[in-house]
């Protein structure tokens, strides 16, 4: 499958599905799967870091406080760590949806219509039927997002600039890092021209965040990767904005995909279409190939008669 992967998505990052990793570890690790500090230290190597150097040290003091270091399978699992762990892959856009659970979705629409003894023709019934019934909810729901706006705890520019920018179930999951700054402290740790490095920490958690912002292009970057894997800016980084000033998103941390107006006009991704259209040529000239080929058939075959 990864070989497969690699050649027909060459831009994709493949993943080993953490549920079933997890699940494989109850057997080789039997004796400190229910061990609580053992676990809190395993799910961290798995979700809880966030940078490899976090991991790794992590990873050490695990195999260190419980002697695993001759535990050939965590040795083989470490060895795959780039495949499993969250922090080797926070650069990439995954809009934070993880395979067991697109699997899951995709299984319980697949459970709502079908059962054992259903023939086919039923489940092609049932099926057309949950179609249509899933694209008139999206139509409603396009609906909802243009003639309407979701209710605002805040009147400030963010607020109105997200709530009239971002479809509805995107603002609600926007809408919570936009409360959230609100119990963020920001300290300046360093300031070169109109780049600014700020610290943040969050009322009761222990995490420091580090914040780059440059004034002149209002990039910004934060150590929680919200953005690069989620496509939406952090409190951390709302609250630098905030801090700066600034009453509105920038207009590059605004993903199309996320607004109202998704719909309209067409994304392309130029890499991919360069990569398609080789592939194309290559695949119209083999037709071409063949078309010939088999008109010179037909040419020879004719030739043999009059009538």
């Amino acid at each position: 499958m990864e070989n497969a992967i690699g050649i027909v998505f060459p831009q994709t990052r493949h993943r080993l599905c953490t549920w079933h990793v997890a699940k494989d570890a109850t057997q080789p690790l039997a004796g400190l799967y229910t061990n609580p500090k053992f676990s809190k230290y395993f799910n961290k190597c798995f979700y809880g870091c966030l940078s490899e150097s976090e991991f790794e040290d992590t990873w050490d003091h695990m195999i260190k406080t419980f002697k695993l270091e001759n535990h050939s399978w965590l040795q083989k699992l470490y060895s795959l760590r780039r495949k499993w762990c969250s922090a080797f892959n926070l650069d990439y856009f995954s809009a934070n949806i993880r395979f067991i659970q697109r699997v899951e979705s995709t299984n319980n629409i697949f459970h709502q219509i079908s059962t054992k003894t259903m023939s086919l023709t039923s489940f092609v019934q049932h099926y057309e039927q949950k179609t249509a019934y899933m694209r008139l909810a999206e139509l409603e729901e396009d609906f909802c997002c243009k003639n309407g706006m979701p209710h605002l705890k805040a009147k400030s520019g963010i607020f109105k600039q997200s709530a009239s920018e971002y479809t509805i179930k995107i603002f609600s999951f926007f809408e919570k890092e936009l409360l959230g700054y609100f119990v963020v402290r920001l300290d300046e740790v360093c300031n070169v021209g109109a780049k600014y490095v700020f610290e943040a920490i969050e009322e009761g958690h222990e995490r420091v965040y580090k914040i780059h912002f440059d004034s002149i292009t209002f990039n910004i970057s934060c150590s929680s990767k919200l953005f690069e894997t989620k496509g939406l800016l952090c409190r951390y980084a709302l609250k630098v904005l905030d801090f700066k000033n600034i009453t509105s998103i920038p207009s590059q941390y605004i993903l199309k995909r996320w607004t109202k107006g998704t719909k309209k006009g067409i994304v392309v991704n130029n890499d991919l279409c360069e990569s398609y259209n080789k592939k194309a040529r290559s695949a119209q000239s083999l037709r071409l190939s063949e078309l010939m080929h088999e008109a010179n058939n037909v040419v020879s075959i004719a030739s043999l008669s009059y009538s």
